[in-house]
């Protein structure tokens, strides 16, 4: 390759600004050790006695971390008022902040050498930093720190004040502290030589920062934790001014220049295509925050000079082409040869377009939509066994609550309908407490009358009935160190329940016809349908049993309260009954809509009689038809929305004029665009039941005749190539439906989303078909 001169000079400034750029970066890279993370957290609170903590808690652990060995103890909390019901640990607190010189706090404002704190005391000014609001700001998923910012908890692990803006992304995921305030105040941190953080992590109190990214609810601690660890790691970039940015887009495009003035040789495209590259590589070591669309800007002179390339080679290539053909006659083709070549081009365009239009008005809704098959089930908590949920489900804080009571000795309360997987969940419990080695005992209590339900809890001896030929344990003595559950406790006699509050306060009982005493160690799990509250007022429940079985209550809620599980309790059995049966988002819908009386063992049931319905009927995919449900849903209807009828009578009424959404948003009290919104939606709504312009405009208008007819329908169709456009740029996307449909529609109102869904698979199933065609 030849390159002149003068283009050898512009290669060595070139690298002499890489080699500028990456020394540059060195001086943010120099990597310290980070510093341990202390989290207070709503359990911390709670064990210490709620949150405000009393001062003296704070005392104590920045004490112990000072005797463990801490460099520096940066306390991610203000105290500018006294706590007037603890006035002594408030001194006590002081005390500590004054005998401990490494010990730092957060200050609202540093105006002077010192600030308040505590209402009346004085503390240095130099041990205080600002918060995370006074030198940060969050665009586009980033943490942004002004040029100069200083006396932030960041500031404190760079030694100089930051000389140019930095960035630093914001944390895929919440931060994992290190250790908790109550192993601090219980010396168990070991921080020797360390820095080290404490903040607070509080629903309630924390100040959050979501991230549109992850969906993470992140604190402002937090936030100031990650920049502290960043700049402490050298993990950051920087913000370049634009005229440098401009300068580096400037110095990639002369090349190109060069290159379309250079006709007879390639090599100054090649150099400007290098000096691209040279150009990204460097922003890269260099650690510079730039934009996508700099990035794309930048990338243009390449794309373009490649396109030079391959213009300029095909344009040799045709040259030569026509200098060996010059002397060779052109080809024809006959007159009625070609008549026939293009009658039979336009006989197979018709004939295709035809297939095409008889395939979209063909097919019915739910056989073309019954596409998809069972998607993999999610898996939450791993040891969860026969618990299906999803990840938004409040069966997650259920699940959480229940794992964090197993491990306490005390009676559980497990309150829910017929059939929501009460018994699942006490297995549950029982598997993540110290019982798990032994043995699991069940019994239904409503399935026994009072004598059998004794003799089963009790066991009996000998001849203590008639049948009775030998002595038997029963369930308390089987389930001895393990667990017991009581189902359906609230239909067992007064007499039984006073047997039964013996053996919870005394740990002993007599088996039936015998006199022996038998001391079992058993956890308690009771669960009921009823309200035990009810069943006491009616004298039907003895009081001092609820309390004694009520250590702590977990309530599962219906089915219907949590529709999010349907989805994945309905595939995970269709997983098990025939994987090979399809679904289709529309039909998933139509089962969210549904009652589910019966809760999961309806569903349960439901679902293996379709199954088995479908078989009969030799289909592969599922109809709502059947479930065989008697209170059923219709299959795809619209919503009640007494707000969306109101709107589509005032549009009518204003004839659907240029200016009718914003005559019916002031009528109405509403924002233009919710108006908008609606009228989209009713639009979906009938082109998902015809897609013929004139019957969607027909069901629009109603009965009221319009005086511009054409002006309406012009109207109407931009309403429905928009939509359809929304879903095919989702579609080539690759984006799922409830992408697309929550993400491209995101304003549209929850009463249109089956229509909506059934539209994306209408889109979806026609461009597969005519694909395969």
């Amino acid at each position: 390759m030849k390159i002149c001169f003068a283009d050898e000079i512009r290669l060595m400034r070139l690298f002499l600004l890489v080699l500028l750029l990456v020394s540059a970066s060195m001086q943010i890279g120099q990597a310290k050790e980070l510093p341990v993370m202390i989290v207070i957290s709503e359990e911390d609170c709670k064990a210490l006695g709620g949150w405000p903590l009393d001062r003296k808690w704070y005392a104590i652990a920045l004490q112990k971390l000072s005797e463990s060995g801490a460099s520096r103890i940066f306390l991610d909390l203000a105290f500018p008022h006294a706590d007037v019901a603890h006035p002594e640990s408030d001194d006590f607190f002081f005390y500590t902040l004054q005998t401990l010189p490494n010990i730092y706090l957060l200050a609202r404002e540093l105006t002077a050498d010192s600030i308040t704190i505590l209402s009346d005391k004085r503390f240095p000014a130099a041990r205080c930093f600002l918060p995370f609001s006074e030198a940060f700001d969050i665009k586009n998923e980033k943490m942004i720190a002004k040029s100069g910012a200083a006396r932030t908890l960041a500031s404190f692990f760079y030694d100089e004040p930051f000389a140019s803006t930095l960035v630093i992304d914001l944390p895929k995921k919440k931060l994992i502290s290190d250790y908790s305030l109550h192993e601090a105040i219980q010396g168990q941190v070991d921080c020797r030589g360390r820095d080290v953080v404490i903040y607070l992590d509080y629903a309630g109190v924390s100040s959050l920062v979501v991230s549109e990214r992850s969906g993470e609810a992140l604190t402002t601690a937090e936030l100031e934790v990650w920049a502290a660890m960043k700049v402490a790691s050298g993990d950051v970039r920087r913000l370049l001014p634009a005229w440098q940015l401009g300068a580096l887009l400037l110095l990639s495009l002369l090349p190109m220049l060069y290159y379309i003035r250079k006709t007879d040789t390639f090599d100054p495209a090649f150099y400007a295509i290098g000096l691209n590259v040279l150009v990204f590589v460097g922003l890269t070591i260099a650690k510079v925050d730039v934009s996508p669309l700099w990035f794309g800007a930048n990338a243009l002179p390449v794309v373009m000079i490649i396109g030079v390339i391959i213009v300029r080679s095909r344009h040799t290539l045709v040259k030569s082409m026509l200098a060996h053909s010059v002397e060779k006659e052109p080809q024809t083709i006959a007159p009625t040869q070609q008549a026939k070549i293009e009658s039979k081009s336009e006989e197979s365009r018709s004939r295709g377009t035809q297939q095409s239009e008889d395939l979209r008005y063909r097919l019915e809704f739910y056989e073309h939509l019954s596409h998809r098959l069972p998607p993999e089930l999610p898996q939450v908590l791993p040891d969860a066994e026969d618990i299906y949920f999803a990840p938004n489900s409040p069966m997650v804080t259920i699940l959480t609550k229940a794992e964090q009571v197993a491990k306490r000795e005390i009676p559980i309360l497990i309150l829910g309908e017929s059939g929501v997987g009460k018994e699942k969940l006490a297995q549950f419990i029982h598997r993540r407490s110290e019982r798990r080695e032994k043995a699991f005992i069940a019994i239904n209590c409503g399935a026994l009358n009072e004598n059998l339900i004794e003799s089963e809890l009790f066991g009996y001896e000998a001849g203590a009935f008639t049948g009775a030929t030998k002595a038997k344990a029963g369930r308390f003595e089987q389930a001895d160190g393990g667990t017991l559950f009581l189902d359906e406790i609230g239909e067992t006699s007064l007499a039984f329940q006073v047997k039964l509050l013996r053996v919870l306060q005394e740990g002993t009982f007599e088996r039936v016809g015998g006199t022996k005493t038998i001391r079992v160690s058993v956890r308690i799990i009771a669960a009921t349908h009823q309200s035990l509250e009810e069943l006491i007022a009616e004298k039907r429940f003895r009081e001092d049993l609820f309390y004694r079985l009520n250590g702590f209550s977990l309530t599962v809620p219906p089915l219907r309260e949590r529709p999010m599980d349907i989805e994945v309790l309905f595939t995970h059995f269709l997983h098990h009954i025939n994987p090979n049966v399809k679904i289709s988002d529309a039909l998933l819908e139509w089962l969210k809509a549904q009652a589910w009386r019966g809760n999961v063992r309806e569903l349960k049931a439901a679902t293996e009689r379709a199954v088995l319905n479908a078989a009969l009927y030799r289909r592969d995919f599922l109809l709502p038809e059947d479930f065989e449900l008697k209170e059923s849903a219709p299959r795809y209807s619209l919503k009640s929305d007494a707000l969306a009828e109101k709107i589509l009578q005032a549009l009518r009424q204003h004839e659907f004029k240029h200016r009718a959404i914003s005559a019916v948003a002031a009528e109405l009290g509403l924002h233009r665009a919710t108006v908008t919104e609606y009228l989209r939606g009713w639009i979906i709504h009938f082109y998902n039941q015809s897609e013929l312009l004139d019957e969607v405009c027909e069901k629009l208008r109603g009965t009221l005749p319009l005086k511009d007819e054409g002006q309406f329908r012009e109207r109407i169709k931009t309403y429905i190539d928009g939509v359809l456009e929304k879903i095919q740029l989702g579609i080539d996307a690759r984006e799922p439906d409830e992408v697309i449909r929550t993400q491209r529609f995101r304003n549209l109102p929850s009463t249109f989303e089956i229509d909506l869904s059934s539209l994306i698979q209408k889109v979806r199933h026609l461009q597969l078909t005519v694909t395969s065609k």
